[in-house]
């Protein structure tokens, strides 16, 4: 054996340097240890990626929804955090296409009630915007809608009034009341009954059968501190009539005339116009024909033919009314099977011009139903061409040249022949036939 391997100074040596081998080893590891990257395995020592919240849905009011209240609920979906943060909205809402200004930030809620009401007749658009506490943000698509300054209801004031339904019947605001008379339910049912209403809900029986008796396509009108009727298809007679009625209180009527200067007609417009009463057009017995005659009268005994062959065409079922200090006419029945869209206006009754509208209208229609209301001009419903059937549409004009879609499915339905007027403010809207003509509701609308 090697005497120096046994040597004890020798074996400290190596001793000594298997030590020092061991140690650097030893920190060596350690140092590899400490600089290595986390596992993608190790929960616990991957520091988590933050996300957006999750993309969401807008759900009212819908888009490019129409006749929508100045003051409408916004809501939409619930964006969630995939980190499983609080999640937090901003509502934008203006006249842009793509809204900057901030309605209301930091919403918990998934909805939002507006406070000030926005303008009247006017389109907007809103999105929402989705934030996480880091401020990573998530933003809705962006959707429009149109106001109205008419709010327009869900239901019916009066589902089914004490008076049976009918068509081709009058309601007036006279004496501050609501009055409804006379009109058809189809076959042989004619009405001559006279109704009136303080608020348009509680209605009271006047007369089974007032003193112009049974009839329907009359023309009807609040004129110099008198309710007038004229004309229309007598049912008790069975033939047109060209007589001449009013009250002063819907009790005691005063028959004017029997026989007016113009011949039998129905369906004719009438209207009050520079203190005096105006009818235009008409159909005649057996429908005979179309009149586009037009007369005045100031006290419903002596009338005067203004014209007797104005520019528009022959036409029955028009709407006539006064706006702007003219006389207007619109749409109608012009053959015995089509309908017109056309406006006409008048500053003397003579002379009358067409109106050139712009931009969208609606179709050709008969029977429907206008009135003035909040400086505008509002058309409800009618009848167009055998090929479209009713209207359930509510067009708005500021002007009578530029026509809106207020409402292009309004909940009363599609119907014609429903009779229409202005009172306390708001517009009332009672009967006419649903689409089919198979129903005549007897019920009572109120738009405010």
């Amino acid at each position: 054996m090697n005497k120096s391997i046994t040597n004890p100074l020798f074996l400290s040596k190596i001793l000594s340097l298997i030590l020092v081998v061991l140690t650097i080893s030893s920190c060596s590891g350690e140092d590899e240890e400490a600089t290595m990257p986390t596992s993608d395995d190790s929960g616990d020592m991957m520091e988590e990626i933050n996300l957006p919240p999750n993309s969401f849905s807008l759900l009212n009011v819908p888009n490019e929804s129409l006749g929508v209240t100045v003051v409408p609920t916004l809501e939409w979906t619930t964006s969630v955090d995939p980190n499983g943060d609080t999640v937090t909205y901003e509502l934008f809402l203006d006249t842009s296409s793509n809204p900057v200004t901030s309605i209301e930030e930091s919403l918990s809620n998934v909805s939002y009630t507006l406070v000030n009401p926005l303008e009247p007749y006017q389109k907007y658009y809103w999105k929402v915007v989705a934030k996480d506490p880091s401020g990573e943000l998530t933003t809705s698509p962006i959707f429009s809608f149109t106001t109205s300054g008419v709010i327009f209801p869900q239901q019916a004031l009066v589902s089914e009034a004490p008076f049976e339904g009918r068509i081709s019947h009058s309601l007036l605001n006279f004496n501050n009341k609501l009055w409804l008379l006379a009109g058809f339910a189809g076959g042989p049912t004619y009405y001559g009954d006279l109704w009136n209403s303080e608020d348009g809900e509680n209605w009271s029986l006047v007369s089974e059968v007032a003193p112009f008796g049974r009839r329907y396509l009359q023309s009807a009108v609040v004129h110099d501190g008198k309710l007038w009727v004229i004309g229309g298809y007598n049912g008790d007679d069975l033939e047109f009539t060209n007589d001449v009625w009013s009250t002063e209180d819907g009790l005691l009527w005063t028959q004017e005339t029997a026989n007016a200067a113009f011949a039998p007609r129905g369906n004719a417009s009438l209207t009050s116009f520079n203190g005096s009463l105006w009818l235009i057009g008409g159909v005649q017995e057996n429908n005979a024909g179309f009149i586009n005659e037009v007369w005045n009268s100031t006290d419903g005994i002596n009338w005067t033919l203004v014209n007797d062959n104005p520019a528009f065409s022959e036409r029955s079922s028009h709407s006539a009314f006064v706006f702007e200090n003219k006389l207007w006419i619109v749409g109608g029945t012009v053959t015995s099977s089509l309908s017109s869209n056309e406006i006409w206006n008048s500053t003397d009754g003579n002379t009358w011009t067409q109106v050139q509208t712009n931009g969208e209208i609606f179709t050709e229609r008969t029977l429907s139903s206008i009135q003035i209301f909040d400086d505008r001009i509002w058309l409800f419903g009618g009848l167009q061409n055998s090929t479209l059937g009713s209207s359930d549409e509510i067009w708005m004009s500021e002007d009578g040249e530029n026509w809106n879609l207020a409402i292009d499915r309004s909940v009363f339905g599609k119907r014609y022949s429903v009779a229409t007027t202005v009172f306390q403010d708001r517009i009332y809207l009672v009967s006419g036939s649903l689409e089919d003509a198979s129903e005549i509701p007897n019920d009572v609308w109120v738009f405010e």
